[in-house]
């Protein structure tokens, strides 16, 4: 997967698969999407297996379901094609996170008191929480890559974040991450991170 290149469209269809797949995110893909296609994607284990003719059905349920995809895909001009990439944990830890998630470091947030409802209660959206619900598999994979975009001076995670999560639970080669391809001079903002 390293090396690859993908369109924007295909990117926003691999985002929006991953959403089928969440417990968090799933239940609302579910019901923006047709039944006829629900049950195609129940027969499918992994994107590579959805056809090309489900990409623009599971891209509009991301984007009646999140506010995100368009506003973060409006990269300009030549922002078209993303390249599968490859972080080390301390670039994981020193991207940003979205806005919703206070527009900070990745480790930061890790760090943070979890999101908690007006009765006071854990947010059952906290992706930590989520997290921590899940049993530790020292050979757990990511299969599907998380996705970032540049933000000033350091690229901001927009999808994967637990993934990340459990990957950094035992960060055994790299994290695959999709990246604009953009000239040089701004993806090079997604390496040379500073270190912790």
């Amino acid at each position: 997967m390293i090396g690859s290149i993908v369109t924007r469209e295909e990117l926003l269809a691999r985002w929006a698969f991953a959403e089928t797949r969440s417990s968090r995110f799933g239940p609302r893909m579910r019901r923006a999407m047709s039944h006829a296609l629900q049950e195609r994607l129940a027969r499918v284990t992994t994107f590579g297996d959805v056809a090309q003719s489900d990409w623009q059905d599971l891209i509009r349920a991301v984007t009646a379901t999140r506010k995100e995809p368009s506003a973060l895909f409006d990269l300009g001009p030549g922002a078209d094609r993303f390249v599968c990439g490859k972080w080390t944990a301390t670039e994981l830890l020193n991207c940003m996170t979205l806005p919703v998630l206070g527009s900070t470091s990745f480790f930061r947030l890790l760090a943070l008191p979890p999101f908690r409802t007006k009765d006071r209660s854990i947010h059952p959206n906290d992706l930590r929480h989520a997290a921590s619900e899940i049993p530790f598999d020292q050979h757990f994979t990511v299969v599907e890559p998380v996705i970032a975009i540049p933000s000033g001076e350091r690229p901001m995670l927009i999808d994967g974040y637990l993934r990340s999560i459990l990957w950094l639970r035992n960060p055994v080669g790299h994290l695959p991450v999709w990246l604009p391809e953009l000239p040089a001079q701004v993806t090079s903002l997604a390496t040379g991170l500073p270190a912790l």
